[in-house]
């Protein structure tokens, strides 16, 4: 079940990169710079 194992792969890598996306994008729409200077302080 090659087939299988790789669209589960490609879920769990949309649904990271998805999680990602929400965390990283949206905050930062609507709080401004303010959450860009605290993820590279984390960094």
């Amino acid at each position: 079940m090659a087939g299988g194992t790789a669209l589960l792969g490609l879920a769990g890598t949309s649904l990271t990169f998805g999680l990602w996306w929400a965390y990283h994008v949206i905050p930062s729409e609507l709080v401004g710079h303010r959450h860009d200077e605290r993820v590279l302080a984390a960094m």
